[in-house]
C-alpha cells in the first residue's frame, strides 16, 4: 500500500497545502467525499494512494 504526503497531494492536485488540509477536514471548507488521511506515527499523516486516484476518478466523471 502506498501513501502520499499532504505536499504530495497538493502537488498532484494542484492546490494548496492548506487547501489540502481544510478539505479533509470537518470545518466549513471541507469537501464530503476527499479522502481523510492516517496517521501512522507521532508526527506522519498520509493519504492512501488508491483513495486518492479513486476520488480523482470520481471528479472526472462529474465534469
Amino acid at each position: 500500500m502506498k501513501y502520499l504526503s499532504v505536499k504530495q497531494v497538493s502537488e498532484r492536485l494542484g492546490i494548496s497545502i492548506p487547501c489540502v488540509w481544510n478539505w479533509s477536514g470537518n470545518g466549513p471548507y471541507s469537501v464530503p467525499d476527499f479522502p481523510k488521511p492516517y496517521k501512522l506515527g507521532p508526527h506522519m499523516v498520509r493519504w492512501r494512494i488508491d483513495e486518492i486516484q479513486a476520488w480523482e476518478e470520481s471528479r472526472e466523471k462529474v465534469k
